[in-house]
Protein backbone atom coordinates (compact mmCIF):
# COMPACT_ATOMS: atom_id res chain seq x y z
CA UNK A 1 0.00 0.00 0.00
CA UNK A 2 0.91 3.57 -0.64
CA UNK A 3 -0.20 6.14 1.14
CA UNK A 4 0.63 10.13 1.03
CA UNK A 5 0.81 11.59 4.32
CA UNK A 6 0.19 15.68 4.40
CA UNK A 7 0.33 18.51 7.36
CA UNK A 8 1.13 21.59 7.48
CA UNK A 9 3.61 22.41 10.79
CA UNK A 10 2.66 25.06 13.20
CA UNK A 11 5.36 27.65 14.18
CA UNK A 12 5.62 26.44 17.54
CA UNK A 13 5.83 23.01 17.46
CA UNK A 14 3.26 20.43 18.98
CA UNK A 15 1.45 17.31 19.45
CA UNK A 16 -0.15 17.44 16.24
CA UNK A 17 3.66 17.69 14.29
CA UNK A 18 4.66 15.10 16.88
CA UNK A 19 1.94 12.13 16.08
CA UNK A 20 2.12 12.91 12.08
CA UNK A 21 5.99 12.25 12.16
CA UNK A 22 5.62 9.25 14.66
CA UNK A 23 2.47 7.68 12.77
CA UNK A 24 5.00 8.05 9.48
CA UNK A 25 7.35 5.27 11.14
CA UNK A 26 4.56 2.85 12.72
CA UNK A 27 3.41 2.80 9.17
CA UNK A 28 6.61 2.23 7.96
CA UNK A 29 7.68 -0.16 10.18
CA UNK A 30 4.29 -2.19 8.85
CA UNK A 31 5.68 -2.27 5.33
CA UNK A 32 3.85 0.69 4.31
CA UNK A 33 5.20 2.66 1.64
CA UNK A 34 4.77 6.29 3.52
CA UNK A 35 5.59 9.59 1.76
CA UNK A 36 5.15 12.87 3.69
CA UNK A 37 4.29 16.14 2.24
CA UNK A 38 5.37 18.45 5.12
CA UNK A 39 4.91 22.16 5.01
CA UNK A 40 5.69 25.11 7.62
CA UNK A 41 4.10 27.52 8.62
CA UNK A 42 7.25 29.31 9.72
CA UNK A 43 7.16 30.20 5.83
CA UNK A 44 4.61 32.53 5.78
CA UNK A 45 4.95 36.23 5.07
CA UNK A 46 2.35 38.21 6.91
CA UNK A 47 3.66 41.83 7.06
CA UNK A 48 1.33 44.03 5.30
CA UNK A 49 -2.41 44.47 4.51
CA UNK A 50 -1.64 43.13 0.68
CA UNK A 51 -0.12 39.88 1.93
CA UNK A 52 -2.73 39.56 4.80
CA UNK A 53 -5.47 39.56 2.22
CA UNK A 54 -3.78 37.11 -0.06
CA UNK A 55 -3.20 34.45 3.00
CA UNK A 56 -7.13 35.03 4.33
CA UNK A 57 -8.27 34.77 0.42
CA UNK A 58 -5.90 31.47 -0.03
CA UNK A 59 -7.72 30.10 3.41
CA UNK A 60 -10.40 29.45 1.77
CA UNK A 61 -9.14 28.13 -1.52
CA UNK A 62 -5.15 28.02 -2.13
CA UNK A 63 -4.07 27.48 -6.07
CA UNK A 64 -0.54 26.42 -5.36
CA UNK A 65 -2.14 24.18 -2.26
CA UNK A 66 -4.02 22.66 -5.07
CA UNK A 67 -1.24 22.28 -7.70
CA UNK A 68 1.11 21.07 -5.29
CA UNK A 69 -1.07 18.26 -4.01
CA UNK A 70 -1.60 17.36 -7.56
CA UNK A 71 1.66 17.14 -8.38
CA UNK A 72 2.62 15.20 -5.38
CA UNK A 73 0.25 12.74 -6.13
CA UNK A 74 0.68 12.12 -9.85
CA UNK A 75 4.82 11.21 -8.94
CA UNK A 76 3.62 8.91 -6.02
CA UNK A 77 0.69 7.51 -7.22
CA UNK A 78 -0.65 6.95 -3.45
CA UNK A 79 -3.50 4.47 -2.46
CA UNK A 80 -4.77 6.87 -0.18
CA UNK A 81 -4.24 10.13 1.04
CA UNK A 82 -4.18 11.04 4.63
CA UNK A 83 -4.08 14.71 5.85
CA UNK A 84 -3.09 15.50 9.13
CA UNK A 85 -3.36 19.62 8.44
CA UNK A 86 -4.54 21.74 5.88
CA UNK A 87 -4.15 24.99 7.54
CA UNK A 88 -4.05 27.56 5.80
CA UNK A 89 -1.22 26.80 2.97
CA UNK A 90 -2.68 23.58 1.56
CA UNK A 91 -6.86 24.90 2.10
CA UNK A 92 -9.25 22.32 1.13
CA UNK A 93 -9.07 23.24 -2.20
CA UNK A 94 -6.30 19.70 -1.64
CA UNK A 95 -9.10 17.51 -0.81
CA UNK A 96 -10.32 18.66 -4.68
CA UNK A 97 -7.29 17.73 -5.72
CA UNK A 98 -7.20 14.35 -4.50
CA UNK A 99 -10.83 14.16 -5.67
CA UNK A 100 -9.86 14.75 -9.16
CA UNK A 101 -7.33 11.95 -9.63
CA UNK A 102 -9.35 9.55 -7.81
CA UNK A 103 -7.87 8.66 -4.75
CA UNK A 104 -9.93 8.61 -1.34
CA UNK A 105 -8.68 11.00 1.12
CA UNK A 106 -8.99 10.36 5.29
CA UNK A 107 -8.71 13.11 7.47
CA UNK A 108 -7.75 13.58 10.98
CA UNK A 109 -9.71 15.95 13.06
CA UNK A 110 -6.78 16.64 15.57
CA UNK A 111 -8.61 19.95 16.58
CA UNK A 112 -11.74 21.82 15.76
CA UNK A 113 -10.74 24.49 13.10
CA UNK A 114 -13.30 23.69 11.00
CA UNK A 115 -16.41 24.81 13.50
CA UNK A 116 -14.45 27.23 15.51
CA UNK A 117 -11.85 30.29 14.00
CA UNK A 118 -9.66 29.50 17.36
CA UNK A 119 -9.93 25.59 16.99
CA UNK A 120 -10.43 25.70 20.58
CA UNK A 121 -13.84 25.99 21.60
CA UNK A 122 -12.26 28.71 24.07
CA UNK A 123 -13.40 32.36 24.12
CA UNK A 124 -12.20 34.56 27.47
CA UNK A 125 -11.23 31.92 29.69
CA UNK A 126 -14.33 29.97 28.94
CA UNK A 127 -15.68 27.51 27.12
CA UNK A 128 -17.50 28.95 23.73
CA UNK A 129 -19.55 27.24 21.27
CA UNK A 130 -21.35 30.06 19.29
CA UNK A 131 -19.99 28.80 16.34
CA UNK A 132 -22.03 25.67 15.99
CA UNK A 133 -23.43 25.32 14.07
CA UNK A 134 -23.27 27.41 11.24
CA UNK A 135 -23.40 30.83 13.05
CA UNK A 136 -19.27 31.23 11.84
CA UNK A 137 -20.18 35.06 11.98
CA UNK A 138 -19.23 35.04 15.70
CA UNK A 139 -15.76 34.45 15.54
CA UNK A 140 -15.76 37.80 13.77
CA UNK A 141 -17.70 40.00 16.30
CA UNK A 142 -15.55 38.34 19.03
CA UNK A 143 -12.27 38.22 16.88
CA UNK A 144 -11.15 35.03 17.84
CA UNK A 145 -8.52 34.32 15.84
CA UNK A 146 -5.30 36.25 16.79
CA UNK A 147 -7.76 39.00 18.04
CA UNK A 148 -8.51 40.52 14.44
CA UNK A 149 -11.60 41.04 12.90
CA UNK A 150 -9.59 40.70 9.11
CA UNK A 151 -7.65 37.37 10.32
CA UNK A 152 -11.31 36.06 11.67
CA UNK A 153 -12.89 36.99 9.06
CA UNK A 154 -10.66 34.54 6.12
CA UNK A 155 -11.56 31.46 8.88
CA UNK A 156 -14.84 32.19 8.72
CA UNK A 157 -15.10 32.62 5.12
CA UNK A 158 -13.06 29.08 4.67
CA UNK A 159 -15.95 27.54 7.24
CA UNK A 160 -18.97 28.99 5.53
CA UNK A 161 -17.93 28.14 1.97
CA UNK A 162 -16.68 24.83 2.65
CA UNK A 163 -19.56 23.48 4.55
CA UNK A 164 -22.44 25.13 2.16
CA UNK A 165 -20.58 23.91 -0.99
CA UNK A 166 -20.05 20.60 0.87
CA UNK A 167 -16.34 19.93 0.58
CA UNK A 168 -16.72 18.43 3.98
CA UNK A 169 -18.83 15.93 3.58
CA UNK A 170 -18.00 15.23 0.18
CA UNK A 171 -14.81 15.43 -0.70
CA UNK A 172 -13.39 13.62 2.29
CA UNK A 173 -14.26 9.48 2.46
CA UNK A 174 -13.54 9.16 6.17
CA UNK A 175 -12.82 11.26 9.43
CA UNK A 176 -10.07 10.12 12.34
CA UNK A 177 -11.63 11.56 15.45
CA UNK A 178 -9.55 11.20 18.69
CA UNK A 179 -12.35 10.45 20.92
CA UNK A 180 -16.37 9.96 21.25
CA UNK A 181 -16.63 13.55 22.61
CA UNK A 182 -14.76 15.12 19.76
CA UNK A 183 -17.36 12.85 17.28
CA UNK A 184 -20.23 14.36 18.62
CA UNK A 185 -19.03 17.86 18.96
CA UNK A 186 -18.17 17.16 15.30
CA UNK A 187 -21.55 15.77 13.82
CA UNK A 188 -23.22 18.44 15.75
CA UNK A 189 -21.32 20.76 13.26
CA UNK A 190 -22.48 19.10 10.42
CA UNK A 191 -19.70 16.15 9.63
CA UNK A 192 -21.99 13.44 8.25
CA UNK A 193 -21.33 10.71 11.28
CA UNK A 194 -21.25 7.41 9.40
CA UNK A 195 -17.78 8.45 7.83
CA UNK A 196 -16.26 9.28 11.70
CA UNK A 197 -14.01 6.81 12.90
CA UNK A 198 -12.75 7.10 16.36
CA UNK A 199 -8.97 6.40 16.68
CA UNK A 200 -6.47 7.95 19.15
CA UNK A 201 -3.43 9.13 19.21
CA UNK A 202 -0.24 6.61 20.04
CA UNK A 203 3.05 6.61 21.11
CA UNK A 204 5.74 5.69 18.59
CA UNK A 205 7.48 3.12 21.13
CA UNK A 206 6.10 1.55 24.31
CA UNK A 207 8.54 2.68 27.08
CA UNK A 208 9.42 0.66 30.00
CA UNK A 209 6.94 1.36 33.43
CA UNK A 210 8.30 3.86 35.74
CA UNK A 211 8.89 3.87 39.60
CA UNK A 212 6.79 6.93 40.17
CA UNK A 213 7.83 9.30 42.67
CA UNK A 214 6.79 12.12 45.52
CA UNK A 215 6.42 15.50 42.64
CA UNK A 216 2.84 16.42 41.25
CA UNK A 217 3.86 17.14 37.52
CA UNK A 218 2.73 19.72 34.90
CA UNK A 219 3.84 19.27 31.33
CA UNK A 220 2.34 21.46 28.40
CA UNK A 221 2.33 24.95 27.18
CA UNK A 222 2.18 27.64 29.27
CA UNK A 223 -0.99 29.33 28.18
CA UNK A 224 -4.36 30.06 29.34
CA UNK A 225 -6.64 27.45 27.81
CA UNK A 226 -3.84 25.21 30.04
CA UNK A 227 -5.40 26.39 33.27
CA UNK A 228 -1.98 27.34 34.62
CA UNK A 229 -3.66 30.59 36.80
CA UNK A 230 -5.64 27.18 37.67
CA UNK A 231 -2.62 25.06 39.32
CA UNK A 232 -0.89 27.82 40.67
CA UNK A 233 -3.98 29.00 43.02
CA UNK A 234 -4.33 25.45 44.37
CA UNK A 235 -0.99 26.01 46.37
CA UNK A 236 -0.87 29.52 46.36
CA UNK A 237 -4.48 29.88 47.96
CA UNK A 238 -5.02 26.61 49.87
CA UNK A 239 -1.51 25.59 51.10
CA UNK A 240 -0.89 22.81 49.37
CA UNK A 241 2.56 21.78 50.47
CA UNK A 242 3.65 18.89 48.26
CA UNK A 243 6.81 18.89 44.92
CA UNK A 244 5.00 20.84 42.32
CA UNK A 245 7.29 20.43 39.01
CA UNK A 246 6.13 22.61 35.93
CA UNK A 247 7.55 21.86 32.70
CA UNK A 248 7.23 23.80 29.26
CA UNK A 249 6.96 27.06 28.08
CA UNK A 250 4.54 29.97 26.45
CA UNK A 251 3.13 32.99 27.20
CA UNK A 252 2.91 33.02 30.57
CA UNK A 253 6.11 31.91 31.69
CA UNK A 254 6.57 34.84 33.38
CA UNK A 255 3.85 33.90 35.87
CA UNK A 256 5.14 30.76 36.39
CA UNK A 257 8.79 31.98 37.55
CA UNK A 258 7.21 34.16 40.12
CA UNK A 259 5.05 31.38 41.89
CA UNK A 260 8.63 29.56 42.17
CA UNK A 261 9.76 33.07 43.79
CA UNK A 262 7.80 33.23 45.78
CA UNK A 263 6.48 29.14 47.14
CA UNK A 264 9.18 27.01 47.55
CA UNK A 265 6.86 24.12 46.43
CA UNK A 266 7.17 24.84 42.88
CA UNK A 267 9.74 24.33 40.56
CA UNK A 268 10.10 25.28 37.24
CA UNK A 269 12.47 23.24 34.45
CA UNK A 270 11.55 24.65 31.03
CA UNK A 271 11.08 22.72 28.17
CA UNK A 272 12.48 19.08 28.03
CA UNK A 273 13.66 17.15 25.17
CA UNK A 274 10.98 14.02 24.64
CA UNK A 275 12.94 11.29 26.31
CA UNK A 276 13.75 13.58 28.90
CA UNK A 277 10.50 14.37 29.38
CA UNK A 278 9.27 10.76 29.39
CA UNK A 279 11.98 9.77 32.30
CA UNK A 280 10.33 12.91 34.10
CA UNK A 281 6.78 11.74 33.70
CA UNK A 282 7.89 7.95 34.71
CA UNK A 283 9.63 9.56 38.18
CA UNK A 284 6.50 11.79 38.96
CA UNK A 285 3.68 10.75 41.17
CA UNK A 286 0.70 11.93 39.17
CA UNK A 287 0.79 14.16 36.05
CA UNK A 288 -1.95 16.91 36.18
CA UNK A 289 -4.18 18.67 33.36
CA UNK A 290 -6.02 21.67 34.86
CA UNK A 291 -7.47 22.26 31.10
CA UNK A 292 -10.12 24.70 30.58
CA UNK A 293 -10.18 24.10 27.09
CA UNK A 294 -11.59 20.45 25.19
CA UNK A 295 -8.12 19.67 24.95
CA UNK A 296 -8.20 17.08 21.88
CA UNK A 297 -5.78 14.00 23.17
CA UNK A 298 -2.95 15.23 25.25
CA UNK A 299 -0.25 13.24 24.69
CA UNK A 300 0.35 14.02 28.11
CA UNK A 301 -1.91 11.84 29.07
CA UNK A 302 -0.50 9.04 26.78
CA UNK A 303 2.91 9.48 27.81
CA UNK A 304 1.51 9.42 31.45
CA UNK A 305 -0.44 5.92 31.16
CA UNK A 306 2.64 4.30 29.74
CA UNK A 307 4.63 4.84 32.12
CA UNK A 308 1.89 3.93 35.07
CA UNK A 309 1.66 7.38 36.42
CA UNK A 310 -1.88 8.22 36.99
CA UNK A 311 -3.52 11.75 35.86
CA UNK A 312 -5.83 14.21 37.91
CA UNK A 313 -7.46 16.35 35.06
CA UNK A 314 -10.42 18.98 34.29
CA UNK A 315 -13.50 17.04 34.44
CA UNK A 316 -13.93 18.47 30.59
CA UNK A 317 -14.48 17.31 27.05
CA UNK A 318 -12.13 14.67 26.55
CA UNK A 319 -10.46 14.36 29.38
CA UNK A 320 -13.79 13.13 31.05
CA UNK A 321 -13.59 10.23 28.73
CA UNK A 322 -10.06 9.44 29.24
CA UNK A 323 -9.75 9.41 32.86
CA UNK A 324 -11.20 6.65 34.36
CA UNK A 325 -12.45 8.38 37.94
CA UNK A 326 -10.66 6.45 40.66
CA UNK A 327 -8.96 3.71 38.08
CA UNK A 328 -6.59 5.82 36.26
CA UNK A 329 -6.62 9.00 38.27
CA UNK A 330 -9.02 11.90 39.30
CA UNK A 331 -11.46 14.58 37.91
CA UNK A 332 -12.03 17.96 38.94
CA UNK A 333 -14.38 20.76 37.83
CA UNK A 334 -12.48 22.99 35.28
CA UNK A 335 -10.88 26.11 37.10
CA UNK A 336 -12.19 25.25 40.07
CA UNK A 337 -8.71 25.27 42.15
CA UNK A 338 -10.20 24.02 45.60
CA UNK A 339 -11.80 21.04 44.06
CA UNK A 340 -7.73 20.41 42.47
CA UNK A 341 -6.51 20.69 45.80
CA UNK A 342 -8.85 18.40 47.21
CA UNK A 343 -7.83 15.91 44.55
CA UNK A 344 -4.36 15.62 44.78
CA UNK A 345 -4.36 15.46 48.40
CA UNK A 346 -6.72 11.83 47.78
CA UNK A 347 -4.01 11.41 45.34
CA UNK A 348 -0.67 11.27 47.77
CA UNK A 349 -1.75 11.15 51.16
CA UNK A 350 -2.97 7.15 49.97
CA UNK A 351 0.40 5.65 49.02
CA UNK A 352 -1.09 1.91 48.48
CA UNK A 353 -3.64 3.68 46.13
CA UNK A 354 -1.74 5.49 44.24
CA UNK A 355 0.84 2.28 43.95
CA UNK A 356 -2.13 0.02 42.47
CA UNK A 357 -3.65 2.47 40.17
CA UNK A 358 -0.10 2.47 38.24
CA UNK A 359 -0.73 -0.79 37.29
CA UNK A 360 -3.89 0.45 36.03
CA UNK A 361 -2.60 2.94 33.92
CA UNK A 362 -0.08 0.91 32.60
CA UNK A 363 -3.14 -1.75 32.11
CA UNK A 364 -4.86 0.99 30.25
CA UNK A 365 -1.97 1.88 27.97
CA UNK A 366 -1.55 -1.64 26.67
CA UNK A 367 -4.91 -2.19 25.97
CA UNK A 368 -6.16 0.49 24.21
CA UNK A 369 -3.52 2.41 23.28
CA UNK A 370 -0.28 0.35 22.73
CA UNK A 371 1.44 1.32 19.53
CA UNK A 372 1.06 -1.96 17.87
CA UNK A 373 -2.95 -2.03 18.04
CA UNK A 374 -3.53 1.84 17.07
CA UNK A 375 -1.17 1.12 13.63
CA UNK A 376 -3.82 -2.13 13.13
CA UNK A 377 -6.65 -0.06 13.82
CA UNK A 378 -5.30 2.82 11.54
CA UNK A 379 -4.27 0.29 8.09
CA UNK A 380 -7.78 -1.18 9.11
CA UNK A 381 -9.23 2.38 8.51
CA UNK A 382 -6.98 2.73 4.85
CA UNK A 383 -8.29 -0.71 3.86
CA UNK A 384 -11.99 -0.24 4.61
CA UNK A 385 -11.95 3.32 2.88
CA UNK A 386 -9.85 2.01 -0.27
CA UNK A 387 -12.17 -1.25 -0.67
CA UNK A 388 -15.16 0.99 -0.37
CA UNK A 389 -14.15 3.44 -2.88
CA UNK A 390 -13.73 0.54 -5.04
CA UNK A 391 -17.20 -0.79 -5.01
Amino acid sequence: MKVLTVHVAYRQHGGEDKVFLQENELLRNEGIDVQPLLLSNMSIQDDGLGAKLAIGIGTTWSLKGYQQTREVIAGFRPDLVHFHNTFPQLSPSAYYACRNAGVPVVQTLHNYRLLCAAATFLRDGRVCEDCVPMRFYNSVKYRCYRNSSLASLAIAGMQYVHHTVGTYRHTVDRYIALTQFAKKKFVEGGLPESRITVKSNTLQETPEPGKGGFEVLFVGRLSPEKGIDVLLRAWREHGLQYPLRIVGDGPLRNTVEQAVRDNAYIRYTGALAPDKCLQVIAKSAVMVLPSLWYEGFPMTVLESYAVGTPVVASKIGSLSELVREGETGWTFPAGDSFSLAESLTAALENPQRLKTMRGRCREEFMSRYAPERNVSELLYIYQDVIESRRN
